[in-house]
């Protein structure tokens, strides 16, 4: 991606997809508990980067000249639509629902690229807007 933001995003996607692709090779490895925690490490971590767009970058992204409502309004439905699909496969995964599991894991895995797109469109607008200073601001606010 290239800036601080967006390398910030990007190591939490790095984390996110590493622990579904664990998640995943664990449930194809028959290791359903191992599966079910790799998967629920997942989801806190995939929630938690959630939290963050809404509450640091959306704000930002709104305060801003470029910003238009529909990106914010795709955003939200598709935050919607993964905490869904986090809820499927840990829950699939709980109850020991392989066929299930695989199925949420793949529509997540799917949504999760869809989102991406999404992410460095918002994150290059926040780039063009914000400036150094104001980057600088919003990259410690993510990091708290």
């Amino acid at each position: 991606m290239g800036s601080a933001l967006a390398d910030d995003m990007a190591s939490q996607h790095q984390v996110i997809d590493a622990r579904l692709a664990r998640a995943s090779a664990l449930l194809d490895d028959g290791d359903d508990g191992a599966a079910a925690r790799e998967a629920n490490a997942m989801a806190a971590a995939l929630r938690h980067h959630i939290r963050l767009e809404e509450t640091h970058l959306f704000p930002a992204y709104a305060a801003t000249p470029a910003a238009t409502p529909g990106l914010v309004a795709t955003m939200h439905a598709q935050h919607a639509e993964l905490e869904v699909l986090i809820a499927a496969f840990t829950d699939a995964l709980a109850a020991g629902a392989r066929g299930k599991a695989l199925t949420a894991k793949a529509a997540l895995h799917a949504a999760l690229g869809a989102h991406d797109d999404e992410e460095e469109a918002l994150c290059a607008a926040l780039d063009a807007a914000l400036g150094p200073a104001g980057l600088t601001q919003l990259v410690a606010a993510l990091r708290g």
